[in-house]
């Protein structure tokens, strides 16, 4: 029977004797649909298809607007930009040739296969692997995560609602702690040296009960700066309704993280109602040295420090009565921590869907649910 040729989708071996680049229509198509991040309107037509003959050159004028677009550096492009693109049409089909766009930043950019990165989840209090996997899945999936963006969930021994502080006691044990660490090591060995770590609830207690024994295996941000590659870069550490000291983190965990990290974040929601049971006044003479302090996640106070506090208060759409646990479900916030993982940007640079409040406290960009049109 005869066989089909190899499919369009498959790679191709240029005859020509260049360099075979990327597709061109489909490298069009990707400019004219990819979602949030990568907005951007282009003058040629959705189905572009090559117009002129085999060997010949042609140049397309594609307008790169800014949104979210990252510049070669890894910095924010504020400005509009018409960037030429050479195409080079062969055997039928158009290529962007290697030599030609790597040769402008912009481009190379768009292009240019990004390093893979890991996300890891760390879930809160009562969960298991599999619910914090689902928890991780639906932000993903909804906020329609790059590919080069790995996703991981370290899981512990969360408890469950009777055995709180057994839940609590067992996420920061010597135990997790050398696992946790090691987990991050498999994932530097693995070629994933740059990680970004979200934590929820609980979750905030596993990250920096280990985040000193997790140092040396860390890049400083002056080593970060000296291009170090044989250590892990935490690229950006975002914590949700952290149950957690908000006085162990302000004196002893931000200062420690923020040589490590420059991207620090923390969601607060002042009706949380789940995070009460941490401050309950009973538990401190029931021998629990943390008891009864005011908790990171609840109160929307300032902080002196390289930290951007979102208050999530006002967020009541897609909200359960404990108001604890929304980041993975509403629209407004997982766009929010999509930019920020993405492009790194800070609170202040986030325009879109954040607002700057009193005291440098950021606020979501959301109206309440009982607000209608007349």
């Amino acid at each position: 029977r005869h066989r089909a040729p190899f499919f369009k989708f498959m790679p191709r071996v240029a005859s020509s004797g260049h360099k075979e680049g990327r597709d061109a229509a489909e490298f069009i198509n990707t400019l004219c649909n990819r979602p949030h991040m990568q907005r951007r309107d282009t003058s040629a037509p959705v189905d572009y298809r090559p117009s002129v003959n085999s060997g010949e050159l042609q140049t397309l004028e594609v307008k790169v607007i800014n949104s979210f677009m990252l510049g070669a550096e890894g910095l924010p492009r504020e400005e509009d930009q018409t960037v030429p693109i050479n195409i080079r049409v062969h055997d039928e089909q158009a290529f962007l040739l290697q030599e030609d766009y790597t040769a402008d930043p912009v481009v190379s950019s768009l292009i240019m296969p990004r390093q893979d990165e890991a996300l890891v989840f760390v879930h809160g209090f009562n969960a298991t692997i599999s619910d914090g996997s689902c928890q991780l899945g639906q932000f993903i999936a909804l906020g329609n995560f790059p590919p080069h963006l790995k996703p991981f969930v370290f899981s512990y021994p969360a408890g469950t609602e009777v055995f709180y502080f057994c839940g609590r006691e067992g996420g920061i044990c010597e135990r997790t702690q050398i696992d946790f660490c090691g987990f991050v090591e498999d994932l530097r060995k693995s070629g994933l040296n740059k990680v970004h770590f979200v934590t929820h609830s609980m979750g905030a207690r596993i990250l920096f009960a280990a985040f000193e024994r997790l140092t040396p295996q860390l890049a400083t941000l002056e080593e970060q700066a000296q291009g170090l590659a044989d250590k892990t870069v935490v690229s950006t550490m975002t914590i949700l309704n952290a149950d957690y000291p908000r006085d162990w983190f302000v004196e002893r965990d931000l200062p420690m993280a923020s040589k490590y990290c420059d991207r620090i974040t923390v969601t607060v929601d002042t009706g949380d109602q789940a995070l009460v049971v941490s401050e309950f006044p009973l538990w401190k003479y029931l021998g629990f040295k943390d008891a009864s302090l005011k908790v990171l996640g609840k109160y929307n106070e300032p902080i002196d420090g390289p930290v951007d506090i979102i208050d999530g208060t006002n967020i009541d759409s897609n909200m359960h009565s404990l108001r604890h646990n929304y980041f993975n479900l509403n629209s407004v916030v997982i766009q929010d921590l999509y930019e920020l993982i993405t492009t790194r940007r800070p609170a202040a640079e986030r325009r879109t869907h954040l607002a700057r409040g009193a005291d440098d406290i950021y606020v979501y960009i959301s109206a309440p649910t009982h607000i209608t049109n007349k």
